[in-house]
């Protein structure tokens, strides 16, 4: 709302209420209590599986909620009251967020290698929820059946971040029995990882608000006003957190179309040092720091 405004945050939760009683009969807070209720009813043996039938039933909620898709604009919260729009990032959050109100553990983290194993820089987001048995599931609004069996995952690991390979049961529940890093050769159980951390998530929002800036990086009729705007979100992205190193990136190709190609020079080298460290590295960056060097040195 601070990015969007006027408005107070509390449209938002008037807003989603509206919308889910209008579709389900419920609120969000009749939701969540009834899950509560359920999961604190439910024997030590079934809690695991009560657990996916309140992660199923979220997954139906939030698709009823916000029933529209927007890359442009669904990221937004204040835009998904506005405009009933969602996006992967934002219905991940809200997921998480609901989960845990009732009393499971869910986070938050980036797909980098999708169900057939096409890869991109941290092109989607997921709820990760772990389960009373000690396993996690991926759980995915932007899919109709609510658990996905996505093949690559960027977690937080301790103090740090990783990509790392999921190994998956069969369907028709992919549970996810540990985690490979294909860097350290070491295998993970799912309690050595974390979903990601708010200043990662907070980096992201301004990762999706530089991207989508009007005129800005992603819009065919870019100009350089609406590049710096971009650029500045993108600043803010990596202040918001570091060590993420897709608004790195990013940044690099921004500032490289703006003509500032030191800065480019240090933004992709920080880029490619982040994705070496976490163990993977997109297509296209190598080929993005021989073109800033190359613009550099044409100077």
């Amino acid at each position: 709302y601070r990015e969007h405004g006027p408005g107070d945050p509390q449209r938002y939760f008037a807003a989603m209420d509206a919308r889910l009683q209008k579709a389900d009969g419920r609120t969000w807070a009749q939701a969540i209590a009834g899950w509560k209720r359920l999961r604190s009813s439910a024997s030590a043996a079934a809690r695991a599986d009560t657990e996916i039938r309140i992660a199923a039933d979220a997954h139906r909620a939030i698709k009823r909620t916000v029933t529209k898709f927007s890359l442009d604009r669904g990221f937004e919260f204040a835009l998904m009251e506005r405009n009933n729009e969602r996006q992967c990032f934002s219905q991940s959050i809200m997921l998480a967020a609901v989960l845990q109100e009732a009393g499971l553990d869910a986070g938050v983290v980036m797909v980098y290698k999708n169900p057939k194993g096409q890869e991109s820089n941290n092109g989607h987001a997921i709820t990760l929820l772990r389960l009373a048995s000690g396993r996690d599931v991926q759980v995915d609004c932007s899919h109709a059946d609510p658990f996905t069996a996505h093949q690559g995952l960027f977690v937080a690991r301790g103090d740090t971040f990783g990509y790392v390979l999921p190994q998956l049961q069969p369907p028709p529940i992919p549970l996810m029995t540990a985690y490979n890093d294909p860097v350290r050769d070491v295998v993970y159980r799912p309690g050595q990882l974390q979903p990601l951390d708010l200043p990662f998530l907070n980096s992201m929002f301004d990762y999706y608000r530089g991207e989508r800036v009007p005129g800005g990086f992603l819009d065919p009729k870019a100009a350089p006003t609406g590049l710096q705007r971009s650029l500045s979100y993108l600043v803010r992205a990596t202040q918001d957190e570091p060590r993420n190193p897709l608004p790195w990136s990013v940044r690099a190709r921004v500032e490289l179309r703006l003509g500032q190609h030191e800065a480019a020079q240090k933004s992709i080298a920080r880029a490619m040092e982040l994705h070496n460290r976490f163990g993977f590295m997109p297509g296209g960056i190598e080929a993005l720091a021989r073109q800033i060097q190359k613009a550099g040195g044409s100077r």
